[in-house]
C-alpha cells in the first residue's frame, strides 16, 4: 500500500507531487501512476474516485498565484478495490477525506519558495501510510510496489528492424540514382533516416528531432529573442506551449511536453495525427493557427477567433479554461438551486430596491433560457484547452451580454462602463461587497421571513457574484 498526493497550491511551482520519501523508485512509481489517477479524478462526479487498485480523495482548490482552480488529491494505491466491502469502503473513504483535510493545513502552512522540483517530501504521508497499512491490511493488494518494467528480448527485435530499414534505404537510394527523382523523395529519405535512430515503424519508436530542429521551430513560432543554449531554448518553447492547455499533472521533460501539446493541438484543430511523429510536426514548422495564438511570442487565447477588436479585448484577460471553471461552473451551480430567476408578478414591492434588481434577474433568466447548462467543451483526462475555438462563440456571446447587462445597471453604480469581462465582474463584486447592492441584500436578510420569494433569488445572486470575485482572490 502506497500513499501519495498532488497539490495545485505550491506557490509559483503551482503543481507538485507530495511523497513520503525521496527515493527514485517512489518517484518513478508516482510518475507511472499519476496519469490514471488524474483521469479517475477528472471523470468522477464527487470525491472519492476509484481505480482498479486505488482510491483517491480530491477537491478543487484556488491557486493564489494565478487565480485559477486546480485539483488537490490524496491517493492510496495497491488496494484490492473489488474486495472492499461496504463497511470497509466507507471506513477507507472517511479516513482518506480526513487525511485530505489535514493535508490542506500542511500545504497552506508550507513555504513553497524553494526549488522548482516536481516532488516534495511530506513526512506526514509516511506516518499515514503506516497507519493505513495497519488499519486496512485486509484489503492490501500483494505485490511489488516499484517493480520496473522488464525489457525482455526487445533488443533482437530492434536489430532486425534496423536491418530491414537499412535494406529499404538501399533500395530507395538505388531508385533515386536511377531516376533522378531527388526532390520528390527528400521527405521520405528524412523519415527513414529518422527511424534508423531507434528502429521500428511506430511513431513512439522513431528518433527525436535534434536540438537545432526544436530551436528552429521555436524561432518560427516565438521570434528570435530566445536563449542560445539549446536546452534552455527547448524549455522556453515547452513553457510557451503549455499556455495552450491547463494540465492537472505537469510533465517535466520539455520534449515530451512539446510532442504532447503539438499533437493535442492538431487534434483540437480537426487534423488527424494517428501516425504523425514529433519529427514530422517539428519539420513542418508551426501551423498558421498556432502562430496566431502567439503574436509577438506571447500567448493570446483569442488569437484564432475571427472577432472584432472589442470582442477580443473583452475576453483576452480570460483563458477558455478560466471562463469555464471560474464563471460558468459557479453559474450552473447557483442556477440549479434557483430554478427560475424571473420574479413573480406582484412580489417586487415587498422587498427593498425590487424594481432596481428586476433587470438583473431578467438578464440572468434570459441567459439561462438560451443556455440551460452553459459549458465549454475543453477536453478531459486532466488536460483542458485554454484557447478559444469557434464552438465556444455562442456561449461566450451570451455570457458577455449577461455580464455587461449586470455591470451596467444603475444599482451596480460602476464609475464607467466596463470594457472587459474582468472589469464587469469587479464592478459587480464591489457593488455587492460595499455598495447599493449590499445594502439591499442586508435589508432583505433582516426581514427575510416577512418577504416574498424575491429575496431568495437576490441572496443567490449575491452568492454567485461573490464566487466570481473570490476566483480572483478578491475578499
Amino acid at each position: 500500500m502506497y500513499l501519495f498526493a498532488l497539490t495545485s497550491r505550491a506557490g509559483h511551482r503551482n503543481q507538485v507531487f507530495l511523497v513520503p520519501d525521496r527515493s527514485d523508485a517512489a518517484q518513478k512509481y508516482v510518475e507511472a501512476r499519476a496519469g490514471e489517477v488524474t483521469q479517475a479524478v477528472g471523470s468522477a462526479a464527487s470525491s472519492p474516485a476509484l481505480g482498479d487498485d486505488f482510491v483517491v480523495a480530491w477537491r478543487d482548490v484556488p491557486q493564489v498565484t494565478t487565480g485559477r482552480v486546480g485539483r488537490e488529491w490524496l491517493c492510496v494505491s495497491q488496494v484490492d478495490v473489488p474486495r472492499l466491502a461496504g463497511p470497509q469502503r466507507k471506513a477507507l473513504h472517511e479516513w482518506l477525506e480526513a487525511r485530505l483535510g489535514e493535508l490542506d493545513a500542511i500545504v497552506t502552512a508550507r513555504d513553497w519558495q524553494g526549488s522548482a522540483e516536481l516532488f516534495e517530501v511530506i513526512p506526514q504521508l509516511g506516518q499515514w501510510q503506516h497507519e493505513a497499512r495497519r488499519t486496512f491490511a485486509q484489503v492490501l493488494r500483494r505485490g511489488a510496489a516499484f517493480s520496473p518494467a522488464t525489457s525482455g528480448s526487445r533488443g533482437a527485435g530492434r536489430v532486425r528492424r534496423r536491418w530491414l530499414v537499412g535494406l529499404s534505404l538501399g533500395v530507395l537510394l538505388a531508385f533515386v540514382a536511377a531516376t533522378g527523382a531527388i526532390p520528390g523523395i527528400r521527405q521520405q529519405l528524412k523519415s527513414i533516416f529518422r527511424r534508423l535512430g531507434k528502429g521500428g515503424d511506430k511513431p513512439s519508436d522513431r528518433a527525436k528531432p535534434s536540438d537545432d530542429d526544436f530551436c528552429n521551430y521555436a524561432k518560427q513560432l516565438l521570434g528570435d529573442n530566445l536563449p542560445e543554449d539549446p536546452n534552455e531554448c527547448k524549455k522556453r518553447l515547452a513553457d510557451k506551449l503549455t499556455k495552450l492547455y491547463y494540465f492537472e499533472v505537469r510533465e517535466t521533460d520539455p520534449e515530451k511536453i512539446i510532442e504532447y501539446v503539438l499533437k493535442r493541438f492538431e487534434e483540437d484543430m480537426g487534423r488527424k495525427v494517428v501516425d504523425v511523429d514529433i519529427g514530422t510536426l517539428i519539420d513542418s514548422g508551426p501551423a498558421d493557427d498556432l502562430k496566431k495564438l502567439f503574436p509577438n511570442g506571447e500567448f493570446d487565447p483569442t488569437g484564432i477567433m475571427d472577432w472584432s477588436i472589442e470582442d477580443k479585448k473583452f475576453w483576452k484577460d480570460f483563458t477558455a479554461y478560466e471562463v469555464e471553471k471560474l464563471l460558468l461552473e459557479p453559474f450552473r451551480t447557483v442556477h440549479n438551486e434557483v430554478g427560475q430567476w424571473k420574479l413573480q408578478q406582484g412580489t417586487g414591492p415587498n422587498w427593498p430596491l425590487a424594481n432596481d434588481f428586476e433587470p438583473l434577474f431578467n438578464a440572468l433568466g434570459k441567459f439561462a433560457t438560451d443556455h440551460p447548462q452553459p459549458q465549454l467543451d475543453l477536453g478531459s483526462e486532466g488536460v483542458f484547452r485554454c484557447f478559444y475555438v469557434d464552438r465556444d462563440e455562442k456561449v461566450l456571446k451570451g455570457l458577455r451580454e449577461l455580464l455587461q447587462e449586470l455591470a451596467w445597471q444603475p444599482v451596480v453604480q460602476a464609475n464607467e462602463e466596463p470594457q472587459t469581462a474582468r472589469e464587469c465582474i469587479k464592478a459587480l463584486f464591489k457593488a455587492f461587497k460595499s455598495g447599493k447592492a449590499k445594502e439591499a441584500v442586508d435589508g432583505c436578510r433582516k426581514y427575510a421571513s416577512q418577504l416574498s420569494e424575491g429575496p431568495g433569488k437576490l441572496f443567490k445572486l449575491d452568492e454567485l457574484v461573490r464566487k466570481w470575485g473570490e476566483s480572483f482572490g478578491w475578499r
